[in-house]
């Protein structure tokens, strides 16, 4: 799937209330919380524009960079992120010919990627001992891995 394509597809299926407010009700009803007030209406998310600020974004959670940082200092364990993202190869993006809406080296900046050479910062790479796409290795959100030692 392209980038624009993914864009378009991310946004419409954030923008359907009819598919998104059944599951985010029963996620809070699993979770025990109050569920707020769902939009009804129809709304219009920007896939490219919400995408684009989740790429640039720098914010973690500390308990998850702690727990991170403790796993790692045991040496017991390799720490692999799996993200749960879409990511175009960088390349095909940079090789992309441009329009009169479009420059490849304009995007990468958009998304933050201009000077790391695809997703994920260097800040966030760093706190793991691999970084894999799910994407790029065909697995999805939810799949279970299995630590192993290095040992």
């Amino acid at each position: 799937m392209g980038l624009h394509d993914f864009y378009d597809a991310f946004g419409r299926e954030l923008s359907d209330v009819d598919s998104g407010n059944p599951f985010y009700s029963a996620y809070c009803e699993k979770r025990g919380i109050e569920c707020t007030r769902l939009p009804t209406a129809e709304m219009k998310v920007d896939g490219r524009e919400l995408f684009g600020r989740m790429m640039r974004s720098s914010t973690y959670d500390p308990l998850v960079v702690e727990a991170i940082r403790r796993i790692r200092e045991t040496g017991q364990w390799n720490v692999i992120a799996l993200t749960n993202n879409f990511s175009i190869p960088y390349e095909a993006i940079l090789a992309s010919p441009p329009t009169a809406t479009f420059s490849p080296e304009k995007e990468l900046e958009f998304l933050g990627w201009a000077n790391n050479g695809g997703p994920g910062n260097p800040a966030l790479r760093a706190m793991f001992d691999d970084f894999i796409d799910s994407s790029a290795v065909g697995k999805r959100q939810g799949l279970i891995c299995v630590l192993k030692s290095k040992y």
